[in-house]
Protein backbone atom coordinates (compact mmCIF):
# COMPACT_ATOMS: atom_id res chain seq x y z
CA UNK A 1 0.00 0.00 0.00
CA UNK A 2 1.46 3.34 -1.05
CA UNK A 3 1.35 6.33 1.27
CA UNK A 4 1.15 9.86 -0.07
CA UNK A 5 2.01 12.78 2.19
CA UNK A 6 0.40 16.11 1.44
CA UNK A 7 2.60 18.77 3.03
CA UNK A 8 0.84 22.02 3.89
CA UNK A 9 1.58 24.98 6.18
CA UNK A 10 0.39 24.44 9.75
CA UNK A 11 0.05 28.06 10.90
CA UNK A 12 0.14 31.63 9.61
CA UNK A 13 3.85 32.03 10.29
CA UNK A 14 4.57 29.10 7.96
CA UNK A 15 3.15 30.90 4.95
CA UNK A 16 5.60 32.04 2.29
CA UNK A 17 5.04 35.38 0.59
CA UNK A 18 3.48 33.60 -2.38
CA UNK A 19 1.18 31.56 -0.15
CA UNK A 20 0.16 34.62 1.87
CA UNK A 21 -0.81 36.43 -1.34
CA UNK A 22 -2.96 33.50 -2.41
CA UNK A 23 -4.71 33.19 0.95
CA UNK A 24 -5.35 36.93 0.91
CA UNK A 25 -6.83 36.57 -2.58
CA UNK A 26 -9.18 33.88 -1.27
CA UNK A 27 -10.40 36.24 1.43
CA UNK A 28 -11.12 38.80 -1.30
CA UNK A 29 -13.00 36.26 -3.44
CA UNK A 30 -16.46 34.72 -3.42
CA UNK A 31 -14.99 31.75 -1.55
CA UNK A 32 -14.55 33.83 1.62
CA UNK A 33 -18.04 32.89 2.80
CA UNK A 34 -17.85 29.23 1.75
CA UNK A 35 -15.68 27.27 4.18
CA UNK A 36 -15.32 24.07 2.15
CA UNK A 37 -14.50 25.83 -1.12
CA UNK A 38 -12.07 28.19 0.63
CA UNK A 39 -10.12 25.36 2.27
CA UNK A 40 -10.22 23.17 -0.84
CA UNK A 41 -8.71 25.93 -2.99
CA UNK A 42 -6.05 26.53 -0.35
CA UNK A 43 -5.23 22.80 -0.30
CA UNK A 44 -4.91 22.70 -4.08
CA UNK A 45 -2.58 25.70 -4.10
CA UNK A 46 -0.39 24.45 -1.25
CA UNK A 47 0.00 20.88 -2.54
CA UNK A 48 -0.38 21.37 -6.32
CA UNK A 49 -2.86 18.49 -6.45
CA UNK A 50 -5.74 18.33 -8.91
CA UNK A 51 -9.22 17.48 -7.70
CA UNK A 52 -12.15 16.39 -9.84
CA UNK A 53 -15.56 15.50 -8.49
CA UNK A 54 -16.72 12.03 -9.56
CA UNK A 55 -20.12 12.12 -7.92
CA UNK A 56 -21.72 13.47 -4.75
CA UNK A 57 -19.81 10.99 -2.60
CA UNK A 58 -16.35 10.83 -4.15
CA UNK A 59 -13.53 12.77 -5.76
CA UNK A 60 -10.52 11.87 -7.91
CA UNK A 61 -7.19 13.31 -6.85
CA UNK A 62 -4.03 13.64 -8.95
CA UNK A 63 -0.92 14.24 -6.90
CA UNK A 64 2.22 15.39 -8.74
CA UNK A 65 4.45 12.42 -9.65
CA UNK A 66 1.74 9.94 -8.59
CA UNK A 67 -1.12 8.23 -10.34
CA UNK A 68 -4.63 9.55 -9.75
CA UNK A 69 -6.83 7.86 -7.19
CA UNK A 70 -10.32 8.15 -5.82
CA UNK A 71 -11.28 9.18 -2.29
CA UNK A 72 -14.54 9.73 -0.49
CA UNK A 73 -16.02 13.16 0.01
CA UNK A 74 -15.77 12.65 3.77
CA UNK A 75 -12.03 11.92 3.54
CA UNK A 76 -11.46 15.05 1.45
CA UNK A 77 -13.35 17.03 4.07
CA UNK A 78 -11.09 15.57 6.75
CA UNK A 79 -7.98 16.54 4.78
CA UNK A 80 -9.13 20.10 4.19
CA UNK A 81 -10.10 20.47 7.87
CA UNK A 82 -6.37 20.47 8.66
CA UNK A 83 -6.36 23.98 7.18
CA UNK A 84 -9.18 25.22 9.40
CA UNK A 85 -6.70 27.53 11.14
CA UNK A 86 -6.93 29.78 8.07
CA UNK A 87 -10.52 30.57 8.99
CA UNK A 88 -9.93 30.81 12.73
CA UNK A 89 -8.19 33.73 14.43
CA UNK A 90 -5.23 35.17 12.53
CA UNK A 91 -2.10 34.62 14.58
CA UNK A 92 1.43 35.74 13.71
CA UNK A 93 2.07 36.65 10.07
CA UNK A 94 5.27 37.59 8.26
CA UNK A 95 4.55 40.57 5.96
CA UNK A 96 5.34 40.66 2.26
CA UNK A 97 8.95 41.59 1.65
CA UNK A 98 7.89 44.60 -0.40
CA UNK A 99 4.82 46.38 -1.78
CA UNK A 100 5.34 48.75 -4.71
CA UNK A 101 9.07 48.86 -3.84
CA UNK A 102 8.34 49.89 -0.24
CA UNK A 103 9.75 47.76 2.57
CA UNK A 104 7.97 46.85 5.83
CA UNK A 105 8.97 47.69 9.38
CA UNK A 106 9.84 44.83 11.70
CA UNK A 107 6.94 42.34 11.69
CA UNK A 108 6.54 42.73 15.47
CA UNK A 109 6.93 46.51 15.28
CA UNK A 110 10.24 46.46 17.12
CA UNK A 111 12.21 49.68 16.56
CA UNK A 112 9.03 51.69 15.98
CA UNK A 113 7.65 54.46 18.17
CA UNK A 114 4.28 54.44 19.90
CA UNK A 115 2.98 57.09 17.49
CA UNK A 116 3.30 54.51 14.69
CA UNK A 117 1.25 52.01 16.68
CA UNK A 118 -1.45 54.62 17.36
CA UNK A 119 -1.71 55.54 13.67
CA UNK A 120 -1.84 51.90 12.61
CA UNK A 121 -4.54 51.14 15.19
CA UNK A 122 -6.60 54.01 13.83
CA UNK A 123 -6.50 52.94 10.18
CA UNK A 124 -6.75 49.24 10.96
CA UNK A 125 -9.98 49.67 12.93
CA UNK A 126 -11.31 52.16 10.39
CA UNK A 127 -10.82 49.68 7.54
CA UNK A 128 -12.18 46.79 9.59
CA UNK A 129 -15.39 48.72 10.18
CA UNK A 130 -15.89 50.43 6.83
CA UNK A 131 -13.95 48.29 4.31
CA UNK A 132 -13.00 51.60 2.68
CA UNK A 133 -9.75 50.93 0.71
CA UNK A 134 -8.53 54.44 1.51
CA UNK A 135 -8.02 53.35 5.12
CA UNK A 136 -6.16 50.28 3.90
CA UNK A 137 -3.88 52.45 1.78
CA UNK A 138 -3.14 54.60 4.83
CA UNK A 139 -2.50 51.49 6.91
CA UNK A 140 0.16 50.41 4.43
CA UNK A 141 1.65 53.91 4.46
CA UNK A 142 2.17 53.54 8.22
CA UNK A 143 4.01 50.23 7.91
CA UNK A 144 5.82 50.28 4.55
CA UNK A 145 8.47 52.81 3.52
CA UNK A 146 10.46 53.66 0.44
CA UNK A 147 14.21 54.22 0.91
CA UNK A 148 14.99 57.22 3.17
CA UNK A 149 11.33 57.63 4.14
CA UNK A 150 10.41 57.91 7.81
CA UNK A 151 7.12 57.93 9.65
CA UNK A 152 5.37 61.28 9.52
CA UNK A 153 1.82 61.35 10.82
CA UNK A 154 1.02 64.46 8.75
CA UNK A 155 2.02 62.73 5.49
CA UNK A 156 0.20 59.42 5.96
CA UNK A 157 -2.79 60.24 3.79
CA UNK A 158 -0.59 61.69 1.06
CA UNK A 159 1.66 58.63 1.12
CA UNK A 160 -1.38 56.36 1.19
CA UNK A 161 -2.28 57.51 -2.33
CA UNK A 162 0.97 55.91 -3.54
CA UNK A 163 -0.58 52.49 -2.85
CA UNK A 164 -3.92 53.29 -4.49
CA UNK A 165 -3.38 51.06 -7.53
CA UNK A 166 -1.81 48.10 -5.73
CA UNK A 167 -4.08 45.01 -6.15
CA UNK A 168 -6.51 44.72 -3.25
CA UNK A 169 -5.40 41.21 -2.28
CA UNK A 170 -1.81 42.45 -1.95
CA UNK A 171 -2.95 45.31 0.26
CA UNK A 172 -5.10 42.98 2.34
CA UNK A 173 -2.00 41.04 3.39
CA UNK A 174 -1.11 44.08 5.51
CA UNK A 175 -4.47 43.87 7.27
CA UNK A 176 -3.78 40.18 7.96
CA UNK A 177 -0.27 40.99 9.18
CA UNK A 178 -1.51 43.57 11.67
CA UNK A 179 -4.33 41.26 12.77
CA UNK A 180 -1.59 38.79 13.66
CA UNK A 181 0.36 41.49 15.48
CA UNK A 182 -2.71 42.30 17.58
CA UNK A 183 -2.92 38.61 18.45
CA UNK A 184 0.67 38.68 19.68
CA UNK A 185 -0.09 41.78 21.75
CA UNK A 186 -3.06 39.98 23.31
CA UNK A 187 -0.76 37.11 24.29
CA UNK A 188 2.02 39.26 25.72
CA UNK A 189 -0.23 41.96 27.20
CA UNK A 190 -3.34 40.00 28.25
CA UNK A 191 -4.85 42.78 30.36
CA UNK A 192 -4.39 45.57 27.85
CA UNK A 193 -7.37 45.01 25.55
CA UNK A 194 -9.33 42.55 27.71
CA UNK A 195 -12.23 44.96 28.06
CA UNK A 196 -12.24 46.06 24.40
CA UNK A 197 -14.44 43.50 22.70
CA UNK A 198 -15.00 43.80 18.98
CA UNK A 199 -18.37 45.18 18.05
CA UNK A 200 -20.02 45.68 14.70
CA UNK A 201 -21.64 48.80 16.14
CA UNK A 202 -18.32 50.58 16.73
CA UNK A 203 -18.09 54.01 15.09
CA UNK A 204 -15.29 56.43 14.28
CA UNK A 205 -15.89 58.31 17.52
CA UNK A 206 -15.26 55.05 19.40
CA UNK A 207 -11.99 54.68 17.49
CA UNK A 208 -11.04 58.18 18.60
CA UNK A 209 -11.89 57.34 22.21
CA UNK A 210 -9.85 54.15 21.91
CA UNK A 211 -6.76 56.03 20.72
CA UNK A 212 -7.17 58.84 23.26
CA UNK A 213 -7.67 56.26 26.00
CA UNK A 214 -4.31 54.66 25.18
CA UNK A 215 -2.60 58.05 25.32
CA UNK A 216 -4.28 59.03 28.61
CA UNK A 217 -3.26 55.69 30.07
CA UNK A 218 0.37 56.74 29.76
CA UNK A 219 0.16 60.50 30.32
CA UNK A 220 -2.24 60.10 33.26
CA UNK A 221 -3.87 63.36 32.21
CA UNK A 222 -0.64 65.35 31.95
CA UNK A 223 -0.74 66.62 28.35
CA UNK A 224 2.83 67.90 28.62
CA UNK A 225 3.96 64.25 28.47
CA UNK A 226 2.20 63.57 25.15
CA UNK A 227 5.12 64.24 22.80
CA UNK A 228 7.42 62.05 24.89
CA UNK A 229 4.82 59.30 24.86
CA UNK A 230 4.66 59.43 21.07
CA UNK A 231 8.41 58.87 20.88
CA UNK A 232 8.37 55.97 23.35
CA UNK A 233 9.11 52.55 21.85
CA UNK A 234 5.96 50.65 20.87
CA UNK A 235 6.53 47.67 23.12
CA UNK A 236 7.73 49.80 26.04
CA UNK A 237 4.43 51.67 25.88
CA UNK A 238 2.36 48.50 25.45
CA UNK A 239 3.97 46.77 28.41
CA UNK A 240 3.41 49.85 30.57
CA UNK A 241 -0.24 50.06 29.52
CA UNK A 242 -0.67 46.37 30.26
CA UNK A 243 0.87 46.82 33.72
CA UNK A 244 -1.54 49.66 34.47
CA UNK A 245 -4.49 47.62 33.19
CA UNK A 246 -3.40 44.70 35.39
CA UNK A 247 -3.17 46.96 38.44
CA UNK A 248 -6.67 48.25 37.72
CA UNK A 249 -8.06 44.74 37.32
CA UNK A 250 -6.47 43.52 40.56
CA UNK A 251 -7.79 46.56 42.41
CA UNK A 252 -11.34 45.91 41.16
CA UNK A 253 -11.08 42.25 42.11
CA UNK A 254 -10.05 43.18 45.67
CA UNK A 255 -12.61 45.97 45.90
CA UNK A 256 -15.66 44.73 43.95
CA UNK A 257 -17.89 47.39 45.57
CA UNK A 258 -15.76 50.18 44.06
CA UNK A 259 -15.94 51.13 40.39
Amino acid sequence: MNTINLITPTNWLDLSNKQLKFVSKLFMSEFASARTNFLTHALIFFTKIKIKQVDSLSYRLKVPKHISFQISASLLLTITSNLQWLLDEVTEVKPLRSIAFAKPVNYRLHNTNFEVFLAVENYYIAFEQTKDPVHLNNLIACLYYLPLQKFNEKKIQKRGKYFKFVPIHIKYTVFLWYSGFRYIVSQKCPDLFSSNKKSSSQSKIVIKDHILGLIRGLTEGDVTKTNNIYKTGTWTALYELDAKAKEGREFREKNPQKK
